[in-house]
């Protein structure tokens, strides 16, 4: 049992220093920019541009119109039996006139009201978006290579975790890419001092 607990440990330490040699060595591959043969892994910060579609509110004043209530005006009739109902004589109840009558109706005075109507409208805003972009570089071209410039009050995102170089960004002012610890807050515990 104890045999192969080791056998398992050892395995594990072997191929942990396995993955860490590859990792930190890389493939030693081409450079993205150059071309040039022996570049490494290096982390560089990048702002794009994004469009974003933000939605803005207002509103406006519409006026309408109710009208009061109706007075009913001149009642009007008509008959319909000469008028083709029943013209060919096969239904028995339409030998009597049907009467077809209606009364007119008159609004009264309309009142003005005046409503608000919510408006909805989407502006277009381009913000500043920024990411740690990995890349093979070689030694000229990663001098070249800067990180983007951070305004102050920009967030940054953590850098990836990854075995490569980390170019840190310029920044107006001192701004820290690692993460900072809480800050811890009173227990709340009240201390009187005796006299």
């Amino acid at each position: 049992m104890k045999t192969m607990l080791n056998t398992l440990l050892i395995a594990m330490v072997v191929l942990t220093a396995a993955s860490f040699e590859t990792g930190l060595a890389g493939d030693a591959g081409e450079c993205d920019q150059c071309g040039h043969p022996g570049s490494r892994k290096v982390c560089r910060l990048v702002c794009e541009k994004k469009t974003i579609q933000l939605p803005c509110y207002s509103s406006k004043c519409e006026t309408f119109c109710v009208g009061g209530p109706c007075k009913m005006g001149c009642k009007h009739g008509d008959g319909l039996h000469g008028s083709g109902c029943c013209s060919d004589k096969e239904c028995a109840s339409c030998q009597t006139a049907k009467r077809f009558g209606y009364q007119e109706t008159i609004p009264g005075c309309p009142k003005q009201f005046t409503r608000k109507v919510l408006l909805r409208k989407k502006i277009k805003k381009e913000v500043a978006v920024y990411r740690w972009v990995v890349e093979d570089l070689c030694k000229g071209c990663e001098e070249k290579a800067a990180s983007a410039p951070v305004p102050t009050e920009a967030s940054l995102p953590a850098p990836p975790r990854v075995d490569a170089v980390i170019l840190r960004p310029r920044v107006a002012s001192t701004v820290s890419l690692e993460p900072t610890p809480a800050k811890r807050e009173d227990s709340g515990i009240v201390r009187r001092s005796v006299r």
